[in-house]
């Protein structure tokens, strides 16, 4: 992504938020808050419901199973780390979506919507057989 500066670095910072040993709002909060930059990616994405349904289910258990684990006493820290590893894993499917989203409109911007729009040397369009 050499021609891409500022999609590779929201990608970092992406990378950074997921690999924290202990994530916060705060750092994925700047990597949320630069998704919009990459709206024309939106209709390329093929994730972004399980992507959003993943992260706000984390959103609610994770202050959930903590107040269960600090104060109560009735949970451990290993409801704590599952959360944190969906939280982490939504995080992940949402940068690799988000690569695969701008792979796929390059492809489209330079090969056409479709393939079989494409016509060869001789100007016929190519014939999809299903043998």
């Amino acid at each position: 992504f050499p021609d891409q500066p500022l999609l590779l670095s929201t990608v970092i910072i992406g990378l950074i938020a997921v690999f924290k040993s202990y994530p916060g709002l705060g750092d994925v909060g700047l990597f949320l808050s630069l998704l919009p930059l990459f709206s024309q990616l939106l209709p390329f994405m093929k994730q972004t419901f399980v992507i959003i349904c993943m992260l706000q289910a984390t959103s609610v258990l994770a202050p959930i199973s903590w107040h269960l684990w600090i104060y109560n006493n009735s949970a451990n820290a290993n409801y704590y780390f599952a959360i944190n590893l969906v939280y982490s894993t939504a995080q992940i499917f949402l940068i690799t979506d988000l690569l695969f989203g701008h792979e796929k409109r390059q492809f489209y911007l330079k090969n056409g919507f479709s393939i079989l729009e494409k016509e060869d040397e001789e100007g016929r369009k190519p014939i999809l057989q299903l043998k």
